[in-house]
């Protein structure tokens, strides 16, 4: 996907990406119906028992949704429209919480009347690595906000646009493994997904720990071609004008 960005974008992209240091690893080819070799890669290492540098490299899911961040700590997110990674633990729990025949079930999140808020909390395990919970928080209706802002943001389950938009740094998105310090919670409010038909959290997979190849690059670009991509970015507006999703210096009332 990489020969769509213009030179300077695309000098930043050819790297090794490191999952300690980068935040956005490199889209994982089988998500488009493509050979990725970094997955033939991990699977050699996992058959050879070198288990360690295998699962370093392997790909992993990356979920995410739209949500108002509604804690004031976090001034350039604060009380806008966020596309937000869940992490995977909190993503199982809410997905358990949220099914109608679970035991104490919390209900739909994402409803626009009668959804309610989360409270993830980030914590040090006593290993040292690091946890994250989440709670139900307080009843918010954002119906008349939802019908105001559902046309400006993009289909999530759209892996290829998603993907292209991350990587090229072209979309803002809060990752709470950088963003937030131990021991801290942050309230969030969840969006229905632009298709309310589809689950509101999506998933890409990335490698992190690989160098991006040109033969990868030239799978991708046969798949995927740039006009395909551009006419998809010229009908949202909105990503002519900013890097954000939505209006960057416009606050929400909530």
């Amino acid at each position: 996907m990489f020969n769509w960005l213009n030179d300077k974008t695309t000098e930043n992209v050819r790297r090794v990406v490191s999952g300690e240091s980068q935040r956005i690893g490199i889209p994982c080819l089988a998500m488009f119906g493509i050979e990725c070799p970094h997955c033939l890669r991990a699977r050699r290492l996992y058959a050879e028992r070198h288990d360690d540098e295998a699962s370093s490299i392997y790909k992993k899911k990356f979920f995410v949704c739209y949500a108002f961040i509604l804690s004031d700590q976090y001034e350039d997110y604060s009380r806008r429209v966020t596309l937000f990674q869940m992490p995977v633990n909190v993503t199982d729990k809410i997905v358990r919480k949220m099914h109608p025949k679970a035991p104490n079930s919390w209900g739909d999140a994402v409803d626009p009347e009668k959804g309610y808020t989360l409270i993830i909390e980030k914590t040090s395990g006593s290993d040292g690595r690091t946890q994250y919970d989440v709670d139900k928080g307080k009843p918010m209706s954002i119906t008349k906000l939802w019908s105001k802002y559902k046309e400006e943001i993009m289909d999530i389950h759209d892996q290829a646009l998603l993907s292209y938009m991350l990587v090229s740094n072209q979309i803002q998105i809060f990752q709470p493994r950088f963003e937030m310090k131990e021991n801290e919670t942050i309230e969030i409010r969840m969006l229905p997904c632009k298709n309310e038909n589809k689950y509101p959290i999506s998933y890409l997979f990335f490698h992190w720990n690989v160098t991006q190849l040109r033969e990868d690059e030239i799978a991708f670009e046969c798949k995927y071609k740039v006009d395909c991509i551009r006419k998809k970015l010229e009908a949202e507006a909105d990503y002519q004008e900013s890097s954000d999703i939505i209006h960057e210096d416009e606050e929400i009332e909530l």
